[in-house]
């Protein structure tokens, strides 16, 4: 048996509550196994499936058998067999909550919400107190149009899992369909407290607010949400998850890689990105990816060789010099690594991060006149970039632009996240510069408050040392 199978059996028989193979005898007509034509997958992937069809054909009246073929064509969204396969697993399984949730998702997907609607139902009688079955139900139905859906009919799971940031945004959505905007905006604060970042719940905390006036607390919170943009709460559903883990394909790893990365998982992020290259050799995307990580660990060969390979791919391909120029900075060769940052713009004139990193090769040569023009081109690509106006801040605080410093930063630092204390560090130094003690003192005091929540302990040491700056002043 292959490895992904083994893997695949493990969570099937014991890692997510009820999944099961508690296998009964028909009580209803099944449908039949569905033919499927694998041909237009990578042989990895070809072999999974193969598995998997090949366990159901041996066992058609087994609930787990059918219930892991029909896992697996739902990671590659093939929606339809997978339904009929997830039917089956329903019929077959004494327990058959976790299989109607799965095939209420897949019907969701075909667009089919009055069938989910159905499957969600029968699911949430099976499995009263799942937290995630109950909110997709009462979420679908009120998106369906269903007034009587609403986020009170959830206060008996929210009780036994208020820890789940997830859940906390789901309310946060029935609040807002319901236009009850102080509860939305609450619940997505709470999601946001709980997750830390978590994109979606930025952008619905937006849009609440702006639905409420609050103009400037929407600008924030949305501007968060493209900054957060692929960031997801920790403790998703555990049901999908274990979709998402099926799922193979290069593509798919990448995005796991990216969520890897987000948490700080450098190390994961890689082997996931090695397994998609060993899976995908053109896999361009993963070449690039990883020609980027092991750079930034210092691991120029390997960084060198993914390099070459993705070069050999797509040689004109804007993030092949972005990425060069990211690989020759860290190189410290700045001549070469300016030259790859102008080839990427070149490709493509719009990339803001492209002229952030150009303005911090030019300052590493000396060059901050034309390191403040390529910033203020980046601000005026994406004024809402937070990272950009932290470099912005940080050259005109080398080159004793006080004043600029806090044109550039004031009222930017919230809410606070995580670049939210090193904007306020800046503004506590250039308000000492500028005899305004009292402002800095302030501006280091939140800072230490947004660093602890961050748990940034180098930043409140600079804190503190700014606050007995200013104290002696």
């Amino acid at each position: 048996m292959s490895l992904s199978a083994r893997i695949l059996l493990t969570v099937l028989l014991g890692a997510v509550p009820g999944l099961t193979s508690c296998t009964q005898a028909p009580d209803e007509e099944l449908p039949p196994i569905p033919a499927f034509d694998v041909s237009g997958f990578l042989p990895v992937i070809q072999q999974q499936i193969q598995h998997v069809a090949d366990e159901a054909a041996d066992q058609p009246h087994n609930a787990g058998a059918n219930g892991q073929y029909a896992m697996v064509l739902h990671a590659y969204e093939q929606f339809e067999p997978a339904v009929a396969l997830y039917t089956r697993a329903s019929i077959l399984d004494r327990k058959p909550g976790a299989w109607l949730y799965l095939k209420g998702q897949s019907l969701a997907a075909l667009g089919r919400t009055g069938e989910a609607i159905q499957a969600l139902e029968r699911a949430r009688a099976h499995r009263s107190s799942d937290p995630w079955i109950a909110s997709a139900h009462v979420l679908m139905r009120r998106m369906s149009g269903d007034r009587a859906a609403t986020a009170s009919e959830l206060d008996p799971v929210m009780q036994k899992h208020d820890e789940l940031p997830e859940l906390h945004y789901t309310l946060a959505r029935l609040h807002a369909m319901d236009e009850n905007l102080d509860a939305a905006i609450a619940e997505f604060e709470r999601a946001i407290e709980l997750a830390g970042p978590f994109g979606a719940a930025y952008y619905g905390l937006g849009m609440a607010h702006m639905r409420r006036g609050n103009s400037s607390e929407a600008a924030k919170a949305i501007a968060l949400s493209r900054t957060y943009k692929d960031s997801v709460a920790q403790g998703s559903d555990p049901h999908l998850a274990v979709i998402e883990q099926l799922n193979l394909s290069d593509v798919r790893l990448l995005q796991r890689a990216e969520k890897e990365l987000l948490k700080g998982d450098v190390a994961t992020a890689i082997k996931l990105l090695t397994t998609a290259v060993e899976r995908n050799p053109n896999s361009t995307a993963a070449h690039l990816s990883l020609l980027g990580m092991y750079g930034s660990q210092g691991d120029f060969e390997k960084a060198e060789q993914h390099y070459e390979a993705a070069r050999a791919l797509e040689p004109q391909r804007s993030k092949l010099f972005y990425n060069l120029g990211l690989l020759r900075f860290w190189q410290k060769r700045y001549v070469e690594a300016e030259r790859a940052f102008r080839d990427a713009l070149q490709r493509e004139p719009g990339n803001a991060d492209a002229y952030v990193q150009l303005a911090l090769t030019q300052t590493q040569r000396g060059e901050p006149g034309l390191a403040r023009l390529s910033l203020d081109r980046a601000l005026e690509l994406d004024p809402a970039n937070r990272l950009t106006r932290i470099q912005l801040a940080q050259l005109l605080l080398k080159t004793d632009d006080f004043t600029e410093v806090v044109a550039t930063l004031e009222g930017q630092y919230e809410p606070a996240d995580g670049g939210s204390a090193q904007m306020l560090l800046i503004l506590s130094k250039a308000y000492n510069q500028l005899d305004q003690h009292q402002h800095a003192i302030e501006r280091a005091t939140r800072g230490i408050e947004v660093a602890t929540l961050w748990k940034q302990q180098v930043l409140i040491n600079q804190f503190k040392r700014q606050i007995h700056l200013a104290q002696s002043n």
